[in-house]
């Protein structure tokens, strides 16, 4: 049996406020009523049980990725939403200390925060761009590859983010990591693929699993940096850029694929 403390609960729905409900949905009005009844919903919130909990459906919904894609986005109720941002929350700390420092791995950075806030605004997108102009400005006849990574968080293997939260957190947060399993296998409409789009507590599951290949490509000795699935890879040579891209796709491909 495992249950969110009320302590854990307040900094999850204070989060959810001050992050809002993601990149396509805007706050449903039940989240305010939830605030406002928060004295008598914490209680109940505070009784479920996570190892047995089925929770609620998702509205589904597809939200344009570009001109001419879309992209699958479920809408969570109120509850599930702050249950998953407070189990989320309940692990930050011990991702962000198995992280790359900030000027390597560029996104969604939570030291020095206050245990009810996700993550912060800085270093942001425009920083991340910064440095890749920057270096390549300092060292004009050097390389640069970029590259992304596909459907990133459609593609997750939960089974990949799982062993990458066991191996970051102590075992008395483990029970944690068993309750954020269950919830993004419903979630994911009991699949083994995928975690929210569109939550921020998802941005942190990201750099999670990210964080054996950010590593892996540092024990490679290649030279790069990060925003999200967002890589540039710096080189004396051509070859070596490519050698990057290469390490950065087999390691992809052997550690997050779905094993057959």
């Amino acid at each position: 049996m495992l249950k969110l403390t009320k302590q854990i609960l307040k900094r999850g729905l204070s989060a959810t406020l001050f992050h809002g409900y993601g990149s396509f949905f805007p706050m449903p009005p039940e989240v305010l009523i939830v605030k406002k009844n928060w004295s008598q919903l914490k209680t109940e919130l505070a009784a479920v049980d996570l190892d047995t909990y089925e929770g609620y459906s998702q509205i589904w919904s597809f939200a344009p990725k570009s001109r001419l894609n879309v992209r699958k986005a479920g809408l969570l109720h109120p509850f599930d939403f702050i249950l998953y941002t407070s189990l989320v929350l309940a692990l930050r700390d011990s991702i962000a200390h198995s992280r790359l420092p900030s000027n390597r791995v560029f996104s969604y950075r939570t030291e020095g925060l206050p245990s009810n806030r996700l993550y912060g605004d800085t270093p942001s997108w425009k920083d991340f761009r910064t440095a890749s102009t920057t270096w390549a400005s300092e060292n004009p006849r050097g390389f640069v590859g970029l590259t992304d990574i596909a459907d990133f968080y459609p593609r997750i293997y939960q089974h990949r983010l799982v062993n990458a939260l066991d191996a970051a957190t102590p075992p008395a947060t483990r029970a944690y990591v068993r309750a954020l399993e269950k919830m993004l296998f419903r979630f994911a409409e009991r699949t083994s693929y995928g975690i929210p789009v569109g939550p921020p507590a998802s941005r942190l599951l990201g750099e999670a699993v990210l964080i054996d290949v950010d590593s892996t490509l540092v024990s490679f000795g290649i030279d790069f940096i990060r925003y999200v699935d967002d890589f540039v890879i710096f080189a004396d040579t051509s070859t070596n850029a490519e050698y990057g891209i290469r390490v950065l796709g087999e390691t992809l491909f052997s550690r997050q694929r779905r094993p057959r």
